[in-house]
């Protein structure tokens, strides 16, 4: 159960999150340039946040940059993929693609593809630092080598978010509260990297009968 593996309770919901009218003006600027509008979450939370910081000539400038840089097809696609990259240089997205094909062994087609899907790791501005580190922490835990865990990285990518150490950190918890070989813990991450995200007690509870 994906809510159990991310420490979800069954009913549990998130705080009500409160509306941002003045984005509107923000949408109403970007679809002037891009001839569309941000989507309903650009309204809500951190990212209303982000982008009610700029104004009316900068949306129009940021927007004109993307579509200068990516075309306006992927400039739509990134852009209302993930509102926070309007307030980002578009080069940024050059970088980022450049060090998914370092890190995580993609070809360029395939760094489009994993970029398009994964547009908040953009917006992260993580460093090819970090994603080597988890590429190494991972082929570490699964005893493989670092190509099979970057590919692994590449279908659970919430992984790529966590600090530096934590997904070591999470895997030998979960080892001290199971009555499991490490071994074999180790091969149930391999086919499920999921499991190590989330609540650890919660996980260690439902995993008794997985493993």
């Amino acid at each position: 159960d994906e809510k159990v593996l991310l420490g979800m309770k069954e009913g549990q919901h998130q705080e009500p999150l409160v509306y941002n009218s003045e984005v509107e003006v923000v949408s109403d600027a970007m679809e002037i340039v891009l001839g569309t509008r941000l989507p309903e979450k650009a309204f809500y939370g951190s990212r209303a946040r982000t982008l009610m910081q700029l104004s009316i000539d900068e949306v129009k400038t940021q927007c004109t940059k993307w579509k200068d840089t990516c075309g306006l097809m992927y400039a739509r696609h990134f852009l209302v993929k993930e509102p926070r990259l309007l307030a980002k240089d578009p080069a940024l997205l050059l970088r980022a693609m450049e060090m998914f094909s370092t890190t995580l062994n993609l070809s360029p087609q395939e760094c489009v593809s994993f970029a398009m899907r994964n547009s908040s790791l953009v917006a992260q501005n993580i460093t090819k630092e970090h994603i080597q580190g988890a590429v190494s922490e991972l082929a570490s835990i699964i005893d493989q080598p670092e190509a099979v865990a970057a590919k692994l990285l590449t279908r659970c990518t919430l992984l790529l978010s966590l600090p530096h150490g934590s997904i070591t950190a999470r895997f030998e918890a979960l080892a001290a509260l199971l009555p499991v070989t490490r071994m074999r813990l180790a091969s149930a991450c391999k086919r499920r990297p999921l499991l190590l995200l989330g609540s650890v007690q919660r996980l260690a509870t439902h995993l008794v009968r997985w493993i």
